[in-house]
């Protein structure tokens, strides 16, 4: 089974969701104040975003913080070295 982080699952359901919104990372980053370069890092789960910025991407996208999270696939995540 691929190990999955936290922020690659983030990030996946973040670009899901921007797309189905039909919108650029452009569009959404000036909806937002966010860089279109750091929505980049953070829909390839590099970027590791704050609680704030997870809910201005949420109100961008017109849904709720708590929809991106459900919507992520924990169950395929692997346990984290920093959570030890």
């Amino acid at each position: 089974m691929e190990e999955t982080s936290l922020r690659a699952q983030l990030g996946e359901t973040i670009g899901r969701l921007r797309k189905e919104q039909g919108l650029s990372q452009e569009k959404l980053g000036l909806m937002t104040g966010i860089s279109r370069q750091y929505l980049i890092k953070i829909e390839h789960g590099v970027a590791n975003p704050t609680v704030e910025l997870l809910y201005r991407i949420a109100c961008g996208l017109g849904t709720k913080m708590t929809r991106i999270l459900d919507e992520a696939d924990l169950d395929e995540l692997s346990p984290s070295p920093e959570g030890r």
